[in-house]
């Protein structure tokens, strides 16, 4: 009696509910930081699963760069503890001119790179 239930299985599946992917969103974002490490890799893989186009260049390249071809930008720098001293990394020296007017988001130790040239500082 098995033999002859999954035989006849076999000749009809089970109909799966059909698998949504997530819609991307329709913006690009370029990614400056870090190259090569776990929290690039790990930044990146977000990204993309999110948006449809993703871009990554060297934290010592954003500037020169002015973004182009991208709609934001995610400037991600790290700070952490080595030898009982603060160690930055990543986009940690940000001069962003007067003419910059990309979208960015500064993520750690790239937000107070640039505090004490812009309004996000204390007031």
């Amino acid at each position: 009696m098995s033999i002859v239930l999954a035989s006849v299985l076999a000749l009809h599946p089970v109909p799966q509910e059909p698998t949504v992917q997530p819609s991307l969103h329709s913006l690009s974002v370029l990614y400056a930081g870090e190259l090569g490490t776990p929290r690039e890799q790990s930044f990146v893989a977000f990204l993309t699963a999110r948006f449809t186009k993703v871009g990554k260049i060297a934290a010592t390249d954003l500037i020169a760069s002015k973004a182009e071809g991208y709609d934001v930008v995610v400037a991600d720098g790290t700070t952490e503890m080595k030898d009982k001293r603060v160690s930055m990394s990543g986009c940690t020296r940000l001069d962003f001119p007067p003419e910059w007017t990309k979208p960015t988001i500064l993520i750690a130790s790239a937000g107070k790179s640039v505090e004490k040239t812009t309004k996000i500082g204390w007031l």
